[in-house]
């Protein structure tokens, strides 16, 4: 009666569910491989063989990109707590939020998931009955507050080296991995 969603890659799955807009440079279905430097990243997440993946590259690389993959493809086949960490509250809120709100509504197989109305905020989405917390690296409440199975953190080299005398970022978003059953 129920049947498991197959798994794939996350680039599989952007291929399958994204769409560019008209309005972007090159509109239609996504395809991962216009950088495919970023599909091993990408599918290197969603394998969860690593504790940490680390990826170094410049502005403009299809970073954001491979992340709404990343994203999408987890809380589609494989639901769990996702935390997302940019660098400051502005871009969080004025540039990826409407980002992630884009994938939500794009891919049906997201939006029939999306928990809409009171129970969806700004930077808490709860997608598939688990949430999608977006965060900035100036919040220590953010960034200690519920367990996470993934967490993506944009910008590292932009992160405060201590949040509020809590710690560094990348400790406080640790500590919250080691707390997922």
């Amino acid at each position: 009666m129920l049947r498991p969603t197959p798994r794939t890659t996350p680039d599989a799955w952007a291929i399958e569910h994204r769409v560019y807009p008209t309005s972007s440079g090159k509109p239609g279905p996504r395809d991962p491989f216009l950088t495919p430097y970023m599909v091993p990243f990408g599918r290197a997440v969603a394998a969860r063989t690593h504790r940490r993946v680390v990826l170094a590259c410049s502005a403009q690389m299809g970073k954001s990109e491979t992340f709404l993959d990343v994203i999408g493809q987890r809380l589609d086949q494989a639901p769990a707590p996702i935390l997302y960490v940019g660098p400051s509250k502005q871009f969080v809120t004025e540039q990826f939020e409407p980002r992630i709100m884009g994938l939500l509504d794009q891919a049906a197989s997201l939006s029939r998931k999306v928990a809409r109305g009171k129970r969806m905020k700004q930077t808490r989405k709860l997608v598939a009955g688990v949430p999608l917390r977006l965060a900035h690296a100036g919040s220590s409440t953010a960034l200690k507050s519920d367990p996470f199975a993934l967490a993506l953190t944009d910008e590292a080299a932009d992160l405060l080296a201590n949040v509020k005398g809590q710690g560094d970022p990348i400790s406080l978003v640790d500590r919250r991995g080691d707390t997922y059953a």
